[in-house]
């Protein structure tokens, strides 16, 4: 929370609970390289869930088996996101 020129890249997270990357009022966020894998039967997995960023972006970006591959609900300013395959 409240953190500026967070990047998250080249990570792969594995069976996530729930939202497995959610950040939450920071600036300059940049995720990257980052791949979420859920099991099936798991309710309610966000990939990525900003809320409240600003100047955020997202690029090359893969989900499999995710309730929602990018939640921009709670969202308020523009999110860039690039080269992001959505299966």
């Amino acid at each position: 929370m409240y953190s500026t020129g967070v990047v998250i890249s080249n990570l792969t997270f594995t069976n996530s609970p729930f939202w497995a990357i959610h950040p939450v009022y920071c600036s300059y966020v940049h995720i990257k390289n980052v791949t979420i894998l859920a099991p099936p039967d798991s309710p309610n997995t966000d990939g990525i869930d900003p809320e409240d960023e600003e100047e955020a972006g997202v690029d090359t970006y893969y989900g499999a088996t995710l309730d929602e591959m990018l939640d921009l609900d709670h969202q308020q300013a523009p999110l860039a996101v690039d080269d992001t395959p959505l299966d």
